[in-house]
């Protein structure tokens, strides 16, 4: 056995039967180990989610610094030390500067959860900084940061397994970024230490293209055209040496003496300091225009578009090197950049994003559009005698917008018609002509808009068969631009074939070939010999607008339009819903078998080419509008002078008594229905009265709730539903409360000052045709008071002629009253039965919620108590409801969600509680929510603000309307509104005022704290009968003033109250105590004496002179007995209950600490005494030898030393 564990020989544990002295274990020696779990934490460090690594001075930068419990022990109090690089500067308050770092402390329930930071978790820090003119272009700044210290969850120091935090920089091993798994202790990477780098922004080029100032996009092939490509130095770097390269494209040929020409029909440009640039380069934020002229290519088709592409093709720095753009390639390749906006610079063409060096702008040719029209000349018939010689007129018209040369027109001669024009050219049955400028056409050819008539004669066969049809066809073959460059047409195509023409209607000149419809550029004139052919016209006598119940007279004309007399022709009139017989009709109309259908004969000859005229007179019915009021005549029979019935020799109709089985054109009595399917049947016509009837609608695309400060655009379509033209429409729109026009509103209208805005359009509104002006509104805070509907009205009208026709509206009355029409919204057709339909309304939505807080405490609260609050949810919408209204609640400082409440709400572990309130909560209506916090220990007295605010919502349709609210912005974002407690009517958008979604409520902790301290003056030893004065000292070391607080004191075995006592004292001998009350008030923070004068009293022991002392009771400034409500202390009187520490208090005995409303002071007695004795019991005899025994008895409270005896022989 010895001392020394290093010489003993150890085999196996726990071995006891070997012989150490022979080589084997020894016995008397033995171990066993623990295992201490390790403490390791690790951090890295990276960019936050969308921080760009290339910055420029004065932009916000973020960190996002991640710390990573490895171990096995749980984390707390884990200090971060970030060294900030001389590039940054602090801008983050949740990060303190010290020293030139930034420091932060990760806490339990903080950022830290409740319990800490637990083996395998992490947590996430986030820093910002502002970049500092210092940090150069390309140029480098690297963040590190550290963990400096850390404990465990009970607040124990802690040593890192394979890490040394500390506030050292440059003493850590750093070998990977973000490697969390290296030992620092053992040469390895250090995994508590990590960096981030940003870097200055290098070179960056971009350039947009567009048409110059005053250029057209619409062009003609030989324009010069005009483009302006913006260069922007968007980097830190200043550009030279900059080339551009412009992609002509095959329609535009260079222009432009400023520029080279390259392969492939480019156009390029070199910009240099001191030429285009200025001498010190393009500056970085600075931008250069260059201009490019270019031509448009000739022999382009009308509609053709050209897209015209430019690119930044290379470039240098100001010293000569050419650096890397830092989101884009310059090339001179046109196919390999992605094009996503135009003239759009802020894409990232390297990551996907718009190329923002390349980008292009568009022309479009003017369209080339000729139409011909075929007609017979001044004094010609359709009738011919054979040997007649007939004049056409062909009509060229230029419905383009670009001149016209060269038009050459071929016209087809009927079999048998032979050519009686030198003008012409003959070639078989083709004659040619060609037009030309400064001849047949003006000088610079056949202008927009212009039209030309060519003649060619033609003469009949001789003989030629009774009821023979001969049609001439004319078509336009080809046409030059006025630089003779052929011509393509955007709705015909020129040809030499007659055949492949659709036509539809005779002289029609707006059809599109292209499409399916009329070929334009192609029509005929037919010719005819001696036919049976009756027709009949249908015209209205009335020429002012007629009103309902008007008398409306109709003139229907017969003509005989061939070459044979008629006789007994039979008339029938069909009466539409809108009409009724007259009874002022005196014309010999009769009934056909119902009131609808009228009928008259004829028995007049009729001669060839003469007409004859039948009136009917009908009574306009109310509330029918322009399409009831059409009214079809028809001849029904017809015979020729000898009596024959004719009805199946007319040669272009069959007269029948079926109204529905015609085509019809009105006033139409050319059409051939019989010999060409699609015609008009000119045997029947239609006719309604002149028919003024304006319509509006006004409508909005805002399907989203308006919020302050949003634009709406409403769209006013006007429709005229009557058969007379309209202009300068007047319109007037009644401003919804709170809306107001805005100044983005280019529209024409204008602000009355009123609450209307007024606007006449004054373009020409034809029947049938529709015409839209936008109107766009500002919605104002004060729109929240009014019903968001917005009124417009016609005010009145013309007709193309000028006339006022304001009052001759059919079915409505135009005004400027908005609350005197019948009203269906976006009805137009109702005829006045239902809506006036010359006023609309167009409505939008408004969504507004609103958050009141209140608490619910009148009285103040203390720790560990719950405050109770109120959350009132108001539904402000005018008419949507709310559902699925989330809230957070901001805790305050020292308060927790508290385990008792019960209203559903969720602590987030970072301070708030949220809660999703389901509703629904109808419009005007609001509800409320609950909350229990519950104040924690230590929470200091005084008022405490509890925030709440809403963070998102949806309507009672599920439309998420988080970003819609009208008048607030919800978030989770505790101090960035406008906040004034209580209001919900004002509006968080208007700056300065109150954003109702968010509100708080106080509430005031109160803490009672009283406590004593006890103390004498007397330090000498006491004698018997002496009087010592003992000092209590009560201190207010709680938030509320307190009275009457009542004393015990404790009177010990070896006092007792002097009679000499002059403070009040009540002494009850029974229980040795003594009491008293404090007779002032104890303000918060202040203190207070009372003294207690005891006697010593005699022959009392050592070790009976301790006194205590101690508060029983006390009652607030209200007079409330306050009895229990200590924070730290229970006041009683018991002396024996109590932790005791002397003259401490500032400890709490809730946690075991000194009770500090209780206090002990004490004196103390020096006694000694003597005992002599001897052993001996004989006599004694002279000489003898006697010994004493003298013993020393210390029965004071003080040692004694240096004791003097004196022995008395």
């Amino acid at each position: 056995p010895d001392s020394d564990d290093s010489n003993d020989t150890y085999l196996v544990d726990n071995l006891i039967n070997d012989d150490g002295k022979n080589g084997g274990d020894e016995d008397d020696h033995d171990r066993a180990h623990v295992v201490v779990e390790p403490f390791d934490l690790a951090l890295y460090k990276e960019l936050a989610p969308g921080q760009s690594p290339l910055v420029k001075p004065g932009d916000p930068v973020t960190f996002r610094i991640t710390v990573v419990n490895q171990g096995a022990i749980a984390a707390d109090n884990i200090q971060l030390i970030d060294y900030i690089p001389s590039d940054l500067s602090l801008d983050d308050a949740d990060w303190t500067l010290s020293g030139g770092n930034a420091l932060r402390t990760l806490n339990s329930g903080d950022e830290l959860p409740a319990t800490g930071l637990q083996p395998t978790q992490s947590v996430q820090v986030d820093i910002t900084f502002e970049v500092l003119p210092t940090l150069g272009a390309m140029e480098k700044a690297v963040n590190w940061a550290e963990i400096a210290s850390a404990t465990d969850d009970l607040g124990n120091a802690q040593t890192d397994v394979d890490s040394d935090p500390n506030t050292l920089q440059g003493d850590d091993t750093f070998l990977s970024d973000d490697y969390i798994d290296g030992d620092g202790k053992n040469g390895g990477d250090e995994d508590d230490h990590d960096k981030a780098e940003i870097q200055g922004k290098g070179f960056d080029l971009a350039l947009w293209k567009a048409l110059a100032s005053g250029q057209s996009d619409m062009v003609e092939p030989g324009d010069t055209v005009s483009f302006e490509l913006h260069v922007v130095n968007q980097g830190m770097i200043p550009a030279d040496s900059i080339w551009l390269v412009d992609y002509l494209g095959s329609g535009l040929s260079l222009a432009d003496a400023g520029w080279s020409a390259g392969g492939g029909n480019t156009a390029r440009r070199l910009l240099e300091r001191n030429d285009e640039l200025p001498s010190g380069g393009l500056l970085p934020d600075s931008v250069v225009v260059v201009s490019l002229q270019a031509v448009v290519s000739s022999g382009l088709a009308g509609g053709t578009v050209l897209e015209n592409w430019a690119e930044i093709s290379s470039h240098r720095d100001a010293n000569g090197n050419t650096p890397e753009d830092t989101d884009s390639t310059p090339d001179s390749d046109d196919s390999n950049d992605t094009y996503l906006v135009d003239n759009y610079i802020d894409g990232d063409g390297k990551a996907g994003g718009d190329e923002d060096d390349h980008d292009g702008a568009s022309l479009t040719v003017k369209p080339f559009d000729l139409a011909l029209y075929k007609i017979l000349g001044p004094g010609e018939d359709n009738l011919v005698e054979p040997g007649d010689e007939v004049l056409f007129q062909i009509v060229v018209v230029n419905q383009g917008m670009i001149a016209a040369d060269n038009i050459l027109i071929r016209d087809s001669i009927p079999a048998g018609m032979t050519l009686m024009d030198a003008s012409w050219s003959l070639s078989g049955s083709i004659a040619t002509r060609t037009l030309d400028a400064g001849d047949e056409l003006p000088v610079g050819g056949l202008q927009p808009g212009a039209a030309d008539t060519v003649a060619i004669t033609l003469k009949v066969p001789n003989p030629l068969p009774t009821n023979t049809r001969l049609t001439n066809w004319a078509e336009i073959a080809s046409a030059t631009d006025p630089m003779g460059v052929p011509a393509t047409d955007v709705d015909s195509d020129f040809d030499s074939d007659l055949s492949n023409d659709k036509f539809l209607q005779d002289d029609y000149i707006d059809g599109n070939g292209h499409t399916g419809g009329d070929e334009d550029d192609h029509d005929a004139e037919d010719l005819m010999y001696e036919v049976f052919d009756l027709a009949l016209r249908k015209t209205v006598d009335n020429t002012d607008p007629i009103a309902w119940g008007d008398d409306v007279t109709f003139t229907i004309t017969i003509f005989n339009q061939g070459t044979i007399p008629a006789q007994d022709i039979e008339l029938y009139e069909w009466l539409p819903d809108g009409f009724v017989y007259s009874a002022n009709d005196f014309n010999g109309w009769t009934f056909a078998g119902s009131p609808s259908t009228l009928r008259m004969e004829l028995d007049d000859l009729l001669q060839p080419g003469d007409s004859l005229k039948v009136k009917i007179v009908l009574t306009a019915q109310d509330n029918f509008c322009l399409e009831d009021l059409f009214n079809t005549t028809e001849i029904t029979s017809q015979e020729n002078q000898s009596g024959a019935n004719m009805n199946d020799r007319d040669i272009d109709s069959t007269p029948d008594k079926n109204p529905a089985n015609d085509t019809l054109e009105d006033d139409v009595i050319t059409g051939d229905a019989k010999n060409m399917p699609g015609d008009d049947e000119d045997d029947h016509d239609t006719e309604a009265p002149p028919v003024f009837d304006l319509a509006l609608r006004l409508t909005t695309a805002q399907t989203l709730p308006v919020r302050i400060g949003d634009e709406v655009t409403y769209t006013a379509t006007l429709f005229n539903q009557g058969n007379l033209g309209a202009r300068n429409i007047e319109l007037k729109a009644t401003l919804p409360t709170g809306f107001s026009l805005s100044s983005n509103d280019a529209n024409g209208w204008t602000d009355n000052g009123d609450g209307t805005l007024s606007l006449t359009l004054t373009d020409s509104l034809l029947p049938g045709e529709a015409l839209s002006r936008d109107l766009l509104l500002l919605v104002g805070a004060e729109a929240h008071d009014g019903d968001l509907t917005l009124h417009a009205e016609i005010q009145g009208a013309q007709d193309l002629a000028g006339n006022d026709r304001s009052a001759d509206d059919l079915d409505s009355t135009p005004d400027m009253n908005p609350a005197n029409d019948l009203l269906q919204d976006d009805e137009i057709n109702s005829c006045g039965l239902t809506d006036e339909d010359d006023h609309d309304i167009a409505k939008v939505d408004l969504f507004d919620l609103a958050l009141r807080k209140t608490s619910d405490d009148t009285a103040a609260v203390q720790w560990f108590e719950d405050a109770a609050f109120t959350i009132t949810l108001f539904n402000q919408s005018p008419e949507l409801s709310a559902q699925n209204i989330q809230l957070v609640d901001y805790l305050p400082a020292g308060f927790v969600l508290s385990p008792n409440d019960a209203n559903g709400w969720t602590d987030n572990g970072n301070g708030t509680a949220s809660l999703t309130v389901p509703g629904p909560i109808a419009p005007g209506d609001s509800l409320k929510v609950n909350l229990l916090l519950q104040v924690e220990k230590y929470t200091p007295a005084g008022l405490h603000y509890n925030h709440a605010e809403i963070t998102a919502q949806e309507d009672g349709s599920g439309r998420d309307l988080t970003d819609y609210d009208f008048d607030s912005v919800p978030d989770d974002t505790l101090n960035n509104d406008q906040l004034s407690d209580d209001v919900i009517t004002e509006h968080g958008r208007v700056p300065g005022q109150d954003e109702d979604d968010h509100d708080l409520a106080p509430v005031e902790v109160e803490i009672i704290d009283l406590a004593l301290r006890k103390t004498t003056a007397q330090t000498d030893p006491v004698l018997y009968q002496q009087d010592v004065d003992f000092t209590l000292t009560l201190f207010n070391q709680g938030s509320r003033a307190l009275q009457d607080i009542e004393l015990v004191d404790y009177v010990p075995e070896g006092f007792k109250l002097s009679p000499e006592d002059p403070n009040g004292w009540t002494f009850d001998a029974g229980l040795s105590r003594a009491t008293v009350q404090f007779p002032g008030t104890l303000e918060p923070g202040d203190s207070a004496k009372v003294h207690i004068l005891l006697r010593v009293q005699q022959g009392a022991a050592p070790y009976t002179f301790d006194n205590r002392a101690e508060i029983t009771a006390a009652r607030d400034d209200a007079g409330q007995d306050r009895t229990g409500d200590d924070v730290d202390s229970d006041w009683d009187s018991d002396p024996d209950n109590d932790n005791l520490t002397d003259d401490v208090i500032d400890q709490d005995a809730t946690i075991g600490g000194d009770e500090d409303d209780h206090d002990i002071a004490g004196v103390q007695i020096f006694d000694l005494a003597l005992r002599k004795t001897t052993p001996v019991s004989e006599p004694v005899t002279v000489g003898d030898d006697v010994p004493f025994s003298i013993e020393i008895f210390n029965q004071g409270m003080i040692p004694a030393a240096q004791i003097e005896l004196v022995d008395y022989l």
